[in-house]
């Protein structure tokens, strides 16, 4: 997992690749990796994927993607002592995690993962443990990426700043100075 991770030349296969392996090791039935767009709360689904195979990305707990965006590990599972919100009711919600994905100290996205009732149920604290480790391995991915394009922003900046001392060189006059009485240019 680490290496295909790692070898992602784009958030999106990055994403696909995260919630693919989240699922298949967690025993959970949905997951979507989601990129925390603003301040203001708005997300950006970048994969999502089910046990199923379809794709039901706008259905998940909105509380625990605000509660993941602080920065902590969230999970929830019927009979817990944690209160379940209104959106976790109303979608069914009987075992769920969100495991933010930290660039430095800001939380870049959230891999969220959550059972519905009558579907069979995730692998408890080894499917959390498995997803923090995924999470950090794709954290450590998405800064790569991120390291990659400033170094392809920098050799892009580096080549338009040579082509244009190039074209300054060929519009200005030659160098202008003085041997003696006469202007010399060269």
């Amino acid at each position: 997992a680490a290496a295909t991770l790692h070898s992602s030349l784009d958030l999106q296969s990055l994403a696909e690749h995260a919630t693919d392996v989240a699922l298949r090791a967690s025993g959970f039935d949905r997951a979507v990796l989601l990129k925390l767009a603003s301040m203001n709360g708005r997300v950006q689904v970048i994969a999502s994927r089910t046990s199923h195979g379809v794709s039901d990305a706008a259905t998940f707990s909105r509380a625990l993607i605000e509660a993941a965006a602080q920065g902590q590990v969230v999970g929830i599972a019927t009979g817990s002592a944690v209160l379940p919100s209104q959106s976790m009711v109303s979608l069914r919600i009987r075992a769920a995690i969100c495991v933010p994905l930290m660039l430095g100290e800001s939380v870049a996205a959230v891999l969220y993962l959550d059972a519905r009732e009558g579907s069979t149920p995730p692998h408890g604290a080894k499917a959390t443990a498995f997803c923090v480790a995924l999470a950090r391995m794709a954290s450590l991915a998405i800064a790569n990426l991120q390291r990659l394009e400033m170094e392809n922003r920098h050799a892009r900046m580096r080549s338009e700043l040579e082509a244009a001392a190039a074209a300054q060189q060929w519009i200005l006059p030659a160098r202008l100075w003085r041997e003696g009485r006469l202007p010399v240019t060269g």
